[in-house]
């Protein structure tokens, strides 16, 4: 059963996308409280598109959640989707696409904590938070990359013991 929803979500990945972003507004939106259900959205939309064009998504997302918590937003519940964001720039990009990225994500949250709008102990957890959205990403797209490498290096000596041996692989492996 699980097989067949991964299998499900491979096939669909902008439904998956769009089941997040849904998912990340509506838990944000329950914590912020109706005040913030307008901009939750907003924020949460471009999330869809996070595979199509991750850096895009990323500097739409860190805009719109800026412009959110001018508004008066509380910055936790935007910052969510900036770390889904963040997170599929690490998985699917290079890490130096990242840090332009974070730079800007992390020099908003300081000139937050500067300016008075942002509490310092938010501005801890939001740093780490990012932190292990960018490491996890990082993480998950080295093991898929080195899974790739054991798998096509298995396949290669399979190849290269069937060609050194042809009457082997032609009778199903039997000597």
């Amino acid at each position: 059963m699980i097989r067949r929803i991964l299998a499900s979500g491979e096939r669909h990945p902008r439904a998956v996308d769009a089941g997040l972003a849904v998912l990340v507004a509506v838990a944000g939106g329950f914590v912020e409280g109706s005040a913030g259900w307008g901009w939750l959205w907003a924020v949460c939309l471009p999330l869809v598109w996070r595979r199509r064009a991750p850096v895009p998504v990323l500097y739409v997302t860190v805009g719109l959640g800026l412009v959110a918590y001018a508004a008066g937003v509380q910055a936790i519940h935007p910052a969510a989707a900036i770390l889904v964001a963040a997170y599929t720039v690490a998985r699917h990009r290079p890490w130096r696409r990242l840090v332009p990225p974070v730079t800007v994500i992390e020099g908003a949250f300081l000139s937050g904590a500067f300016l008075g709008g942002l509490r310092w102990d938010d501005l801890v957890t939001l740093t780490f938070a990012m932190a292990a959205a960018v490491l996890l990403g990082v993480t998950v797209q080295t093991r898929r990359a080195y899974l790739a490498g054991l798998r096509e290096r298995a396949e290669r000596l399979e190849h290269e013991r069937d060609q050194r041996n042809p009457i082997n692989s032609r009778i199903g492996g039997q000597p």
